[in-house]
């Protein structure tokens, strides 16, 4: 509400256009957000803030060319903000471009090498791009600037298991090599052969396993028809 009187009285109020859009993303309201942050671009478009909390707004919405752009124009006009640097760095990760991700958050770290995020994203970069101990030591140096910092923690966990899961496939791999040689569709063909082997060594146990139980199924039933004879005989006699 302040902000929407601020901005009647004062239509030309950079600062009253960006605050109402902050508002709109804590709202979630991200198109209300972005006609605010346009509107204070239009204003003057030398103020770094509209260009950056937009290109965030476009990230959020996954418009990422979009969130480069708006980026871009931010690290043009001040090219020593670490923040700026950090989240197009996201934005291409979100994108699936891990180098240029890399290149950026390479100058995040530069420009602030105590910025945790900065570290664990690049990390995060590392393990998509399976470079697990890379990825490794920018979470150790993540933690220790924040030993408690979550994320960190949890794709640092993330990447042990990784990489255990992938030494134990190598493993597996040389075992198959050794035994059968450069010949992987021999591999291939006898590993499946030996699978479907013990599917039906299994489902051969499991047929033995049911005739048995009906054997001792019609034996339990003969005998307790055997005694039920009996006991009747005896009945008899004692009538007689």
């Amino acid at each position: 509400e302040d902000y929407n009187e601020a901005v009647r009285l004062d239509p030309k109020n950079i600062e009253a256009w960006n605050n109402r859009g902050n508002t709109w993303i804590e709202k979630n309201e991200y198109d209300k957000a972005i006609d605010d942050y346009s509107e204070a671009i239009r204003l003057d478009p030398d103020e770094i803030l509209p260009w950056f909390n937009r290109g965030f707004v476009w990230s959020e919405k996954g418009k990422y060319d979009k969130a480069i752009k708006d980026y871009n124009e931010a690290i043009r006009l001040d090219p020593k903000d670490a923040k700026t640097w950090n989240n197009r760095g996201n934005a291409w990760a979100r994108k699936g471009e891990y180098d240029n991700a890399i290149d950026d958050f390479n100058e995040t770290i530069r420009l602030d090498p105590n910025d945790v995020t900065a570290w664990t994203n690049r990390g995060n970069v590392w393990k998509n791009k399976r470079e697990y101990d890379k990825a490794l030591t920018d979470y150790d140096k993540a933690l220790r600037l924040d030993p408690n910092h979550k994320g960190a923690i949890h794709n640092r966990a993330v990447v042990l298991t990784l990489q255990s899961s992938e030494a134990e496939h190598k493993e597996f791999a040389e075992k198959l090599r050794k035994k059968y040689g450069e010949q992987p569709e021999i591999a291939v063909a006898q590993s499946t052969k030996d699978a479907t082997e013990l599917r039906n060594e299994a489902q051969s146990n499991l047929k033995q396993s049911k005739n048995l139980r009906d054997k001792a199924e019609n034996l339990l039933k003969l005998t307790i028809r055997g005694w039920l004879v009996v006991v009747l005989i005896i009945f008899l006699i004692d009538l007689g």
